[in-house]
Parts: structure tokens; C-alpha cells; sequence
């Protein structure tokens, strides 16, 4: 949370009042699933919400916290 509420406190068009906000949408199988609010002026969001997952992304790499990885589950019956 602290990564992605940095960078939407770093970016000019997103709004102080009211505040950013990170908070969890889903769980399941595959993860954490977040969801990322910045406030903005009508005209600026298109910008800001590509700037801000962009720029997400990239400091949630920087961070080391790794992305989604796809996951196969195999199951079978034991021979022998």
C-alpha cells in the first residue's frame, strides 16, 4: 500500500482531498487482487489513471514485490 499511495501522492493531477486510496478487492487462488483510487479533475483522468499503473508497476517492481505468476495445478493418480 505504501508504494502505490506514493505514487499517486507523487503525481501533479491527483487530488490530496479527498485522499488516495489502496485497498484489497478480491483474494483467490491466483493472489492479492488491489484496488488503486486516485481522485482527479474530469480532465485529467485518462492521464492519470495510465500514469498511475505505469508508474505502479514500475515502483512495485523497484520494491521487489513480484507480479502475478500463472499457476498449473497437476493431479493424477499414483502408479506402480
Amino acid at each position: 500500500r505504501e508504494v502505490l499511495t506514493g505514487v499517486m501522492a507523487a503525481h501533479p493531477a491527483v487530488l490530496k482531498d479527498p485522499a488516495p486510496a489502496v485497498t484489497i478487492e478480491k483474494l483467490n487462488l491466483e493472489g492479492v487482487q488491489l484496488a488503486v483510487r486516485p481522485h482527479c479533475a474530469p480532465q485529467d483522468y485518462w492521464t492519470v489513471y495510465f500514469d498511475v499503473y505505469e508508474q505502479g508497476l514500475l515502483a512495485l517492481q523497484a520494491a521487489g514485490v513480484a507480479g502475478p505468476q500463472p499457476s498449473i495445478k497437476v493431479m493424477g493418480e499414483a502408479r506402480g
